[in-house]
């Protein structure tokens, strides 16, 4: 059995300080045989040494992410670093970070880093948490493709590190002590564990009913819409964009998959000069393509549901990684999504963090997990 313990602190620029509150949240002496944990922070707990200090401090090895805004059991914010252990005597915990990736060498690092996890544990793992970077010209689910074909189809949860410029230039993943921009971090687990996936964007009544299907696509390049080119098609059902640079990433794009698996939600980045889009994920052709839209109602409703059915799986651990656009989208209130999740869950172990795009397997017909890149969404996982 797996458990989770919590810790938090907002205090930044003083490194004892932020040491001491941490250890004073974590029983040190009540860990099992087996122990990591997961951090998540505000980019300033790097730049300042806190978290190189707390990795120094801690009888384990910590791994994760640079993010907009977090919260743990407890405490809920943006300048915040929340630290979640995971202990446990019959389950295998193995972080790793990979060399810095590039557009043209991404497979060999996350292949070294993959087998070294794969090594420490001595057995197949049965859930992956990778936390990755942005890296141009190399889209997420080209990562998440290769980790996939590595571990034959291993279940995968995680996150792209985001930081609070829309640019995501000061995001970085977290090993111990290091920290980079280009490096992919990974947690593999291998054991006694039985992880359960939560999946909620936007609700039904948010989508519209006209359907449409993508003709032309490469990969995440979304090209043609009924045989129309792109932009040609969003102005047929009254969208447009200006020049088509401004607006469109702010529109979910709903895709259905048409092979038994919930549909998803993607992300338009730009336009480019030909009128394409590249999107935060594949879009494939043939797939069934509807708008959908936010509101801060549908936010805190969406979350309040995952997190319900989350904790009615009953497992002791549950990790929670929304959109960074959900938290954009409540700018009068941005912390309502953090809140809402702190009352649902009450006084259980949990940890949240924004992603700049997320990681979580969806079920298909048969019950079978298939891993997916996803956007606009909230993500939820049990263990």
């Amino acid at each position: 059995m797996i458990k989770m313990l919590c810790a938090y602190t907002e205090e930044i620029d003083e490194i004892d300080d932020a040491v001491n509150e941490i250890l004073g949240q974590i029983d040190i002496a009540s860990l099992l045989p087996n122990s990591a944990g997961i951090v998540s922070c505000y980019r300033e707990f790097l730049e300042t040494g806190v978290v190189r200090a707390l990795a120094d401090h801690l009888p384990f090895d910590i791994i994760g992410a640079t993010t907009l805004a977090n919260g743990t059991s407890g405490r809920a914010g943006n300048m915040l670093l929340c630290l979640s252990v995971l202990t446990a005597d019959d389950v295998g915990l193995s972080p790793v970070m990979s060399e810095p990736l590039s557009p043209d060498n991404f497979k060999n690092p996350i292949a070294d880093a993959y087998n070294r996890a794969i090594a420490a544990l001595g057995e197949p793992p049965r859930l992956l948490i990778p936390f990755l970077p942005l890296i141009p010209n190399v889209g997420a689910e080209a990562m998440l493709k290769e980790l996939e074909q590595l571990s034959g189809g291993t279940p995968m949860f995680g996150m792209i590190a985001c930081d609070k410029n829309l640019g995501l230039v000061d995001s970085a993943t977290i090993l111990n002590g290091t920290s980079d921009h280009s490096s992919l971090a990974m947690l593999a687990i291998s054991g006694n564990i039985e992880p359960r996936f939560f999946v909620a964007a936007i609700s039904d009544s948010k989508v519209q009913k006209q359907k449409a299907i993508i003709t032309s696509s490469e990969g995440n390049m979304l090209k043609e819409v009924n045989d129309m080119p792109l932009m040609e098609y969003f102005r047929t059902i009254g969208l447009t964009f200006g020049d088509g640079l401004e607006g469109i990433n702010a529109i979910p794009l709903v895709v259905d998959y048409n092979d038994g698996t919930k549909p998803l939600v993607r992300a338009a980045y730009m336009v480019t000069k030909e009128g394409y889009a590249p999107c935060g994920g594949e879009m494939p052709n043939g797939g069934t393509l509807s708008i959908g839209f936010t509101d801060t109602m549908d936010i805190l409703r969406t979350a309040e549901r995952t997190v319900n059915d989350a904790i009615s799986y009953g497992k002791n651990c549950l990790l929670l990684m929304p959109c960074l656009a959900r938290y954009l989208e409540l700018a009068a209130d941005p912390f309502a999504e953090l809140e809402r999740v702190k009352k649902s869950i009450g006084g259980k172990p949990y940890h949240m963090c924004y992603s700049g795009g997320e990681i979580c397997p969806v079920y298909g017909e048969s019950g079978e997990a298939v891993n997916r890149f996803h956007n606009f969404t909230f993500i939820a996982c049990a263990f």
